[in-house]
């Protein structure tokens, strides 16, 4: 492996940086060659023979002179990595992020979730000299920060009042952080939660309930809407998060029941003969559908019973945990129970036949 150089200094680093992508790499084997013609002036020369000497005469590399003009250089080989970062005062890269990753960790503000997951995977790609989730750099600090206060902030539910870039704000003091760091931040995000593989970036964001815009709210029910009327929402209604401070239920349903899937919150609405109360969640809340709930939870009689219906997967279960710490009363998990997976231990919602809940 052989590089041209114009500037000796940043041949040099060029050699330890081919050693931190290959730390198993025969040194020997890493070369630099002046490129004597992009150099304009005989100082040029001068100051890029001198530093070469005095590297070799550090141990650190050896000068292989040409044979057919003696007074310039044909090649230089690494010889002492080690010795090549004490010359040039230089620590290896995987030391310097580690420094940056143990100060970036120390600086968030507690309280703060576990985020040690996510600290090791960085530490241990970092500690190589390799990007960690996907295409972070070892030493990004700017870009770590950012993912390390996004993620914190999601674990602690501290998203579910924003649209992504209100959240951004919030958490970085710039609207635009999350959107530039989301690749990173959806493979960071992956260590905690039961995500497709597939997904990426924004992908991730959204199915956390992380959107750039809040979304209609789909409900089943009797409703009264401030400017509107009644309006007996069979088998749906899709209504703005701008009404939910107008809205009020028309008597009393005897449930709320919540949906996690769109397709079964269509079959639910439509086959379920009921008077409940039904909302489509959309996998994990966003912004709208968490203020739904808690405009929900707090208009309705303490009396009415909260369902939700979900995959029977950890994700399902972590949703329903979501929608559970919204609320002020308890949350019964409708037709989840681990049992009806069997051998799969797991079941998608879609599976089963809507069902009222036992509320009686």
């Amino acid at each position: 492996m052989v590089k041209s150089v114009v500037d000796a200094r940043a041949g040099l680093d060029w050699m330890l940086d081919r050693m931190e992508e290959r730390p198993d790499r025969d040194p020997t084997r890493v070369l630099v060659r002046p490129d004597y013609t992009a150099m304009s002036l005989s100082d040029d020369v001068v100051r890029f023979h001198a530093l070469l000497r005095q590297a070799e005469e550090a141990g650190a590399l050896t000068i292989e002179w040409s044979r057919k003009a003696r007074d310039l250089v044909d090649r230089v080989r690494l010889k002492d990595p080690a010795r090549l970062y004490a010359f040039l005062k230089r620590d290896p890269t995987g030391e310097r992020a580690i420094a940056i990753l143990d100060e970036v960790s120390s600086e968030l503000s507690p309280p703060r979730a576990d985020l040690s997951p996510l600290l090791e995977r960085v530490r241990e790609r970092w500690a190589l000299g390799r990007s960690a989730l996907g295409s972070l750099k070892p030493g990004d600090r700017y870009g770590l920060t950012v993912i390390l206060k996004c993620v914190d902030a999601i674990l602690r539910d501290e998203h579910l009042d924003c649209e992504l870039r209100k959240f951004s704000e919030k958490v970085t003091g710039t609207t635009k952080a999350v959107e530039r760091q989301a690749p990173r931040i959806g493979e960071a995000l992956k260590l905690f939660f039961p995500l497709p593989e597939e997904a990426r970036g924004l992908e991730v964001l959204a199915a956390l309930g992380l959107l750039k815009y809040s979304t209609p709210i789909l409900l089943k029910g009797h409703l009264r809407i401030r400017g509107v009327g009644a309006v007996s929402a069979d088998p749906l209604i899709g209504i703005p998060e701008e009404w939910l401070e107008g809205m009020s239920i028309v008597g009393d349903p005897p449930y709320l029941m919540s949906v996690e899937n769109l397709a079964s919150f269509n079959r639910y609405v439509r086959e379920v003969k009921d008077n409940g109360l039904v909302i489509y969640t959309g996998g994990f809340p966003s912004r709208s559908v968490a203020a739904t709930f808690r405009h929900l939870d707090r208009i309705l009689p303490p009396s009415v019973p909260m369902f939700h219906w979900g995959d029977i997967d950890r994700h399902g279960h972590l949703i329903a945990d979501v929608i559970e710490r919204l609320l002020s009363r308890p949350l019964t998990r409708h037709r989840m129970e681990w049992a009806r997976a069997g051998d799969k231990g797991s079941l998608e919602q879609e599976a089963l036949d809507p069902e009222a809940p036992a509320w009686r």
